[in-house]
């Protein structure tokens, strides 16, 4: 019976372990850090493409419309001008917000990339110690 009892503590403890390590390397794969240095290329083009939509949707929002309305519709339209001129800064700023953190993002990587400190390369031999 004693015997039973240690067999089923040592395999709830191994599926407590598979457990820990599944989680570990699913977040290790789903982590962005992980995806761009899988990917480098396709997350440089992913980033390009963002900015270039991210600067065509601001430079959309900041044109103003063209066509005058008339006196009558001018009247009645505008207090909800202001409204979306408010939401227009709105939505300007949470857009270069996000292209800012996506920039600052990649020049991180980047850094940490090719700027290894010296402590981080050690020679071959050292790592055979």
């Amino acid at each position: 019976m004693e015997e039973l009892e240690n067999t089923i503590a040592e395999k709830e403890e191994q599926i407590r372990q598979r457990g820990h390590q599944l989680q570990h390397d699913i977040e290790a794969s789903i982590s962005p850090k992980e995806i761009v240095i899988k990917h480098p290329l396709q997350s440089t083009a992913l980033l390009f493409l963002t900015g270039i939509l991210t600067g065509k949707t601001i430079r959309s929002l900041a044109r103003k419309p063209s066509v005058r309305p008339t006196a009558q519709k001018a009247a009645s339209i505008l207090p909800q001008k202001a409204t979306d001129s408010d939401f227009r800064d709105i939505r300007m700023e949470l857009l270069r917000s996000a292209k800012d953190l996506g920039v600052s993002y990649l020049q991180h990587y980047i850094d940490g990339k090719f700027r290894k400190s010296p402590n981080n390369q050690s020679s071959p031999s050292e790592k055979n110690r």
